[in-house]
């Protein structure tokens, strides 16, 4: 039986986690992710699904942070909301 890394669980559900409730997330979950797939191509062994979609999840999460943060700083200020009134 191969033996894989066991932690494709934790990054999905991390993944999940960064992309429905906390952004912040997403980076250390892209990089958990990357590790993961480091790891089985050290062990040659193919990851899980669950490991790659929490990293994809990760990626989009980290997308959405930096687009809510650009939007917060810079866009909103000139259009007369946001916290800047």
């Amino acid at each position: 039986m191969e033996q894989k890394p066991e932690s494709a669980t934790k990054i999905f559900v991390f993944g999940l986690i960064g992309l429905l409730v906390c952004p912040i997330l997403g980076p250390v979950v892209w990089v958990l992710g990357n590790i993961y797939l480091t790891q089985c191509r050290q062990m040659n062994v193919q990851p899980e699904g669950m490991a790659v979609a929490g990293r994809i999840l990760g990626i989009i999460a980290t997308v959405f942070w930096i687009l809510g943060t650009i939007i917060t700083l810079f866009i909103l200020p000139f259009t007369g909301g946001g916290f800047f009134q």
